[in-house]
């Protein structure tokens, strides 16, 4: 077994924690890009201010982890960008 003492060990473990991550497509991972669902509908309420309404599909497949709430407040108010 090798010594995270030893300092290749060392380089080695940082070598493949760091090739995982960068394999890693965040947008599938939920949470890893920290936004909130504040977030997202504050920046749905700017763009549809802009005449550029997202599709309600692709922001819940955006933010799979938030589908839930999305929905619901989609659900409460229909008339918001109706898309």
């Amino acid at each position: 077994m090798l010594s995270l003492a030893d300092d290749s060990a060392k380089r080695l473990l940082q070598s493949v924690l760091l090739h995982y991550l960068r394999s890693v497509t965040p947008q599938y991972l939920p949470g890893v890009d920290g936004q909130t669902v504040d977030d997202v509908l504050s920046q749905y309420s700017e763009l549809a201010a802009r005449g550029v309404v997202p599709d309600r599909g692709r922001l819940a497949q955006q933010n799979p982890d938030l589908r839930p709430e999305l929905d619901s407040f989609f659900a409460a108010d229909r008339g918001v960008g109706t898309p």
